[in-house]
């Protein structure tokens, strides 16, 4: 079996301001078909680490779905960031654009209802 903590240590490190903080947790399913690789790292390194619009965690993906295929396994990865510190977004609610400063959409009890004309 690769060493695939190994890998995406490798592999994530470079986009990180503190790879100190990187987390890395790897399980196999019962019949080592199947791998999930669970990743931690700072809120901060979130927008270097995905690239633009996912570039960089999508080619790193790629690398690991190779590795896996080589030895006849399927890869999962999931990614877990605690919430920003400085921002004050409610908890359980996730930003519109990614930007620092956006906030949950609300709706407009004031704003009428467009209906179509017939």
């Amino acid at each position: 079996m690769p060493d695939y903590p190994a890998l995406v240590r490798f592999l994530l490190s470079p986009f990180l301001e503190n790879p100190g903080g990187l987390r890395i947790d790897c399980e196999s399913s019962v019949g080592r078909s199947r791998v999930l690789i669970r990743v931690a790292f700072d809120a901060h390194d979130k927008n270097r680490v995905s690239g633009r619009n996912g570039r960089n965690i999508q080619a790193i993906l790629t690398v690991l779905q190779a590795v896996a295929q080589t030895v006849d396994q399927v890869v999962h990865l999931d990614i877990y960031m605690p919430p920003p510190e400085d921002t004050n977004i409610p908890s359980g609610t996730s930003k519109v654009d990614g930007s620092e400063d956006s906030q949950p959409r609300q709706s407009n009890p004031e704003k009428p209802l467009l209906r179509k004309r017939s």
